[in-house]
């Protein structure tokens, strides 16, 4: 079964801080208020289960992948949105994943199949971005071929904003295990895939 594209996705998430100041002492209130502006607001860390139940982005290949493969060492880069998120403390609505992941093939059946002791990571930046960031590790990503190419990830552990252990991820691409394989047998190869729908629990 030729399937998905890797990615250290799994899982896992990430948030930015940004800024409440009080300002104390003397001068105008317009200074003051212009002072409070440029400082950073405090973060909260998120407690509890977040679950998003959207995902929308990308997964890019540097090579791109290809049937015969043949490069040693490739890069996987995952840019994606979640939405509808709930259920932590605070709960988030939404977020944005960014992650890179190296490996060492760029063959299509190679990626879907990744070593027992390959780890990927999900870096989440939350909205409102005032929850901390969240990072989920997981171990290698399961290949999905139905009803498109696509992939999951299981029993992450995340760190910062929503930790703890079990963390869960699906996604799916638009790609047709039928244009996934025309795809990689193609000249230029699989330079990327698109989400298009997915889950994700902390």
């Amino acid at each position: 079964m030729s399937i998905t594209a890797k990615i250290v996705v799994g899982a896992a998430s990430a948030a930015m801080a940004v800024g409440l100041v009080a300002v104390a002492g003397g001068g105008s209130a317009f200074a003051a208020g212009r002072h409070a502006q440029r400082q950073p607001h405090a973060t909260v860390t998120g407690t509890g289960k977040e679950t998003c139940t959207g995902v929308s982005g990308s997964i890019s290949f540097s090579p791109p992948l290809t049937s015969a493969g043949g490069s040693s060492t490739e890069t996987v880069k995952v840019s994606a949105k979640l939405s509808g998120c709930s259920g932590g403390t605070p709960a988030a609505t939404s977020g944005t994943v960014k992650s890179t992941i190296l490996t060492n093939t760029n063959s299509c059946t190679g990626l879907a199949n990744p070593p027992a002791t390959q780890t990927e990571t999900l870096i989440v930046k939350w909205s409102p971005k005032t929850i901390a960031t969240s990072t989920t590790v997981f171990g290698p990503d399961t290949a999905v071929s139905s009803p498109h190419i696509g992939f999951t990830l299981s029993n992450g552990t995340t760190k910062g904003s929503y930790a703890g252990s079990g963390a869960n991820s699906q996604v799916l691409s638009n790609e047709t295990t039928a244009a996934y394989e025309t795809a990689c047998a193609s000249k230029a190869g699989l330079k990327k895939l698109t989400l298009t729908s997915g889950s994700v629990s902390g």
